[in-house]
């Protein structure tokens, strides 16, 4: 099994340069309706703001994973039910995926010798 990268379309960066023009072009250009997720991610669940445009990116552009260290964000983001990417930490991310995806390839192998 090979792991091969995708071309991602995130809007949410289109969105945040724009929304230095004013909130009618925010308007016009929200077309996946993200500014709302915004909002709550900030108000609802406290996130930092800098963490909330990062994780805004990752969930836009439809990703799997999004990987930090930061215990806290990783615990409040457990509870957000719309949240596309998994939030984790590097360690478990290399735990849960990517050793399995290895053992696999490696099982594979053996299994054709």
């Amino acid at each position: 099994m090979q792991v091969k990268p995708e071309n991602v379309k995130s809007t949410f960066r289109g969105l945040t340069w724009f929304g230095l023009l004013g909130a009618d072009f925010i308007e016009l250009l929200d077309i996946k309706n993200e500014r709302p997720l915004l909002g709550e991610l900030l108000t609802t669940h406290n996130i930092k703001e800098a963490d909330v445009f990062h994780i805004m990116e990752a969930h836009s552009a439809e990703m799997d994973f999004f990987l930090t260290w930061d215990g806290k964000l990783i615990n409040k983001a457990k509870s957000i039910s719309w949240l596309k990417p998994k939030i984790m930490t590097p360690k478990a991310f290399m735990k849960n995926y990517v050793l399995q995806i290895s053992g696999n390839i490696s099982s594979n192998n053996s299994e054709k010798k």
